[in-house]
């Protein structure tokens, strides 16, 4: 892939090789800067689709907007389903990612959603460098507390704890 940036920051993407009728996989972070990421990996799916791809498989290791999957306030996006439509209409076929804020993420995209999970990798760090008895688990928010009772479980049932967030 061959990616030329112009002086004002916008990015030319070019497919170099053949991919017609291939299985394509594109591998892109969400992170920061999510908006840039998002806006690159639009064009490299767009320009594989162009270029004749079967499928355009995309493995998001971290979905940006994944915490904004509702609306919280009036007058809010759901950006969620923006990021969601845009993957889909631009052609992707099939949706790779890492242990979602919430279970109905997949629900959100019109193409099969696979969510794949690093709490078993970091289940086994822990019990590598921590006395199960001595330590207590924390979830940040009410969000992570599902994700945060699995790692438990995983761990023989640890303590738990959660911080509740409140604005002021």
């Amino acid at each position: 892939m061959e990616i030329f940036v112009f002086p004002d920051g916008e990015k030319r993407i070019r497919i170099k090789e053949n991919v017609v009728g291939k299985d394509c996989v594109i591998i892109q972070s969400a992170s920061i800067p999510p908006d840039e990421n998002y806006m690159e990996l639009f064009i490299m799916i767009d320009a594989l689709k162009r270029s004749g791809a079967n499928s355009i498989k995309v493995m998001i290791p971290y979905l940006g907007y994944q915490r904004q999957d509702h609306i919280f306030r009036d007058g809010e996006a759901v950006s969620l389903e923006v990021i969601a439509e845009i993957l889909t209409r631009v052609g992707m076929t099939e949706l790779y990612s890492f242990d979602f804020h919430s279970p109905k993420i997949p629900d959100i995209f019109s193409v099969p959603v696979h969510q794949l999970s690093a709490l078993p990798i970091f289940a086994e760090k822990i019990k590598q460098d921590f006395k199960l008895s001595e330590i207590v688990l924390v979830s940040p928010d009410m969000g992570g507390i599902r994700r945060a009772k699995e790692v438990s479980e995983m761990l023989g049932n640890v303590p738990l704890a959660t911080i509740e967030k409140i604005e002021i």
